[in-house]
């Protein structure tokens, strides 16, 4: 697996490829005085093996120090899912919408 990392002064992409096949990604955009992670995404067969944290784990080191901001959403995963995953990342509750990772 090989990380591939995109980034500019306003947004950040990491692709996890296996190969020439995209297994996952993850982007963030710079607002205001913080980062905020749009969407992380993984293939069924690659979760659940450290992946998505290796994919979390890459996108802090271009925070330049700046909280990152994320409001858990999606489609496969529940909210409870997420959340548990973003605080095994080092991310905090800030209410019931939104964590952060300082």
């Amino acid at each position: 697996m090989k990380l591939k990392v995109t980034d500019t002064d306003e947004y950040v992409s990491v692709s996890l490829m296996d190969g020439c096949v995209l297994a996952g990604s993850a982007e963030m955009d710079l607002m205001g005085d913080n980062w905020w992670l749009s969407r992380i995404v993984l293939k069924h067969k690659y979760r659940r093996q450290g992946y998505g944290t290796k994919i979390i784990n890459e996108l802090k080191r271009y925070t330049s120090g700046l909280k990152i901001v994320v409001m858990p959403g999606g489609y496969d995963l529940t909210k409870d899912e997420q959340i548990a995953f973003y605080k095994s990342c080092g991310f905090q509750t800030i209410d019931e919408h939104t964590l952060e990772y300082k």
